[in-house]
């Protein structure tokens, strides 16, 4: 039977280290979910965001026993000015998914280029086979603002290759979802449509 040593593999995943080795906000020995473990690092971008009171969509894998407590998101070159609120928010990974939970929005005034910013959940999300039943959770960022809405770090994906390939996948790997959104996040996922730049969310 072959194991870590004798295959040759690093006892920590790489992905994980290059970041820092960010954990699980209340289980410190599970490692932050993200699905820069699906994008990888290739043709990483300064992606845009959705346009104002729209919201961002990304499917990220996770693990059931998982307990998420906040979503960051790593701004690009491009601040946020005047974002008068907005949120993050986790959906159910599957078409229409309920509502888990989102942050409380805010008047977040600038959001600065090249930092780190964290969206913390009203409540905690525990992952389970019925909220993810394919592993993976939908992650929604909405901001509004008249003026300017931040990048963030993004990996590309041609709209014409998202598809639910296999029976209940994620519908697309970025897209958007909703119009006119500001403080409240819908019920349930909506109509979601595809983008061509996913950002980079880490769930903790």
């Amino acid at each position: 039977m072959t194991d870590l040593v004798s295959g040759r593999y690093g006892a920590y995943d790489p992905m994980w280290l290059i970041f820092g080795r960010p954990v699980n906000a209340t289980q410190s020995d599970v490692p932050a979910r993200s699905n820069v473990w699906t994008q990888k690092l290739t043709k990483l971008e300064d992606g845009a965001l959705a346009a104002t009171e729209v919201g961002c969509v990304v499917p990220v894998p996770v693990q059931e026993g998982d307990v998420f407590t906040s979503a960051t998101y790593l701004i690009g070159a491009t601040a946020g000015n005047t974002v008068s609120a907005g949120f993050a928010a986790l959906y159910a990974g599957k078409a229409g998914g309920k509502l888990l939970a989102q942050s409380k929005t805010k008047n977040y005034g600038a959001i600065t280029a090249s930092e780190a910013y964290k969206f913390e959940l009203e409540k905690s999300v525990l992952i389970t086979s019925e909220n993810a039943p394919k592993g993976f959770v939908y992650v929604v960022l909405v901001l509004v603002s008249a003026v300017t809405i931040p990048t963030a770090l993004s990996s590309p994906v041609p709209k014409a290759c998202q598809y639910e390939w296999f029976t209940g996948g994620p519908e697309v790997l970025a897209g958007t979802v909703g119009t006119g959104l500001g403080a409240t996040a819908e019920a349930t996922l909506g109509t979601v449509t595809s983008k061509v730049s996913g950002p980079l969310v880490f769930l903790q």
